[in-house]
């Protein structure tokens, strides 16, 4: 009589570590899911609406955002010798300062 009753509570114990194994698992699911949610609907709003970061007012002078360009000489420079100022450009290419 008292190895059937043995047998029987492991049967039970073993059947309720099964049964709170998936509730732990259906809870941990459920969570990961409301919590995926919540991200792609915070995404969809912001998407939506057009929400975007607050930007700080500007520090400076505004840049010219024109059609100018930039002539930039490149040159070689040997790894041994020490570094030297940049040369200004030759007289005939001066441009009076605007």
């Amino acid at each position: 009589m008292i190895d059937f009753l043995r047998t029987l509570l492991r049967r039970i114990a073993a059947v309720t570590a099964l049964l709170f194994g998936v509730l732990l698992a259906a809870l941990f699911a459920a969570l990961t899911l409301a919590a995926a949610l919540a991200i792609g609907a915070a995404l969809w709003l912001g998407s939506r609406f057009g929400l975007r970061a607050a930007r700080r007012a500007p520090q400076g002078p505004e840049a010219p955002r024109g059609n100018d360009v930039i002539d930039v000489e490149m040159r070689e420079v040997d790894p041994g010798s020490p570094p030297q100022s940049p040369s200004p450009p030759p007289a005939d290419d001066r441009r009076p300062p605007t």
